[in-house]
């Protein structure tokens, strides 16, 4: 099971080497309940940054990322609406 933000650590440093690895572990990460993956995926697939656009998901995660109290989340959807 492991380490929630030592899983979203390490993914973010994968992405200078391997982008699927990287989303692989943001996605672990962000199972783990580690808000500040789902508000990187949030972000990702809002910006459609290594990934193409996909604004449910976005949706799903900055919503996760809120409910886990990340405060940047809280603004970005704000901004959105």
């Amino acid at each position: 099971d492991g380490n929630p933000w030592a899983q979203f650590e390490y993914g973010s440093l994968l992405f200078k080497f391997d982008v699927n690895k990287a989303l692989c572990w943001l996605d672990v990460s962000a199972q783990g309940e580690c808000g500040e993956a789902h508000y990187t995926l949030a972000l990702l697939n809002f910006y459609g940054t290594h990934i193409q656009r996909n604004f449910e998901l976005y949706r799903t995660h900055i919503e996760a990322a809120i409910k886990l109290d990340f405060l940047d989340a809280f603004y970005h959807f704000g901004c959105c609406y």
